[in-house]
């Protein structure tokens, strides 16, 4: 039903970064409380892939990205802070196409005053806005079902 893609980035001296799911996926293992926030962020993307489809009620707003929300399981640490929520960060371009990013644990409402999330969603926003404006607006990348097609070379400027 979907095609997923992640992205990777190009160094300056043109080597690649580990993809920006990967890190997200091995950054939500180092802690075991955000196990079963993993566990249900699988399940949803399962749930996508297998029957749903990447509709855009399975996704939360935030900002001119996505994210793959995970409420069910919250915790409060013993310093009395809470856990808003896992949120996988992503582009939803289409029902067809979902481009997964990087994402964090909540500790905050607002992600950019959240030590653990300031830093993906940043990304998040500007990588959409170059997506979008290379789409919509350039139309350097065509989606075509569940494809996402470029020319040979293409690459997405994202200033960090």
């Amino acid at each position: 039903m979907v095609s997923l893609y992640t992205i990777e980035i190009l160094n300056e001296d043109g080597s690649y970064q580990e993809d920006e799911f990967s890190k997200f996926w091995g950054k939500m293992t180092l802690d075991s409380r955000d196990e079963k926030q993993l566990d249900e962020t699988h399940t949803i993307l399962n749930d996508i892939l297998d029957n749903t489809g990447a509709k855009e009620n399975m996704f939360r707003r935030e900002g001119i990205a996505e994210a793959i929300p995970n409420a069910k399981y919250r915790y409060m640490d013993s310093d009395g802070e809470t856990h808003f929520g896992q949120r996988l960060y992503c582009i939803r371009v289409s029902d067809e196409v979902l481009i997964l990013l990087n994402g964090c644990s909540k500790t905050s409402q607002n992600p950019l005053h959240c030590k653990n999330c300031s830093q993906p969603y940043e990304f998040a926003q500007e990588f959409a806005q170059s997506f979008y404006d290379s789409y919509r607006v350039k139309k350097d990348i065509e989606v075509n079902g569940r494809e996402i097609a470029y020319y040979e070379g293409f690459t997405l400027k994202i200033l960090q």
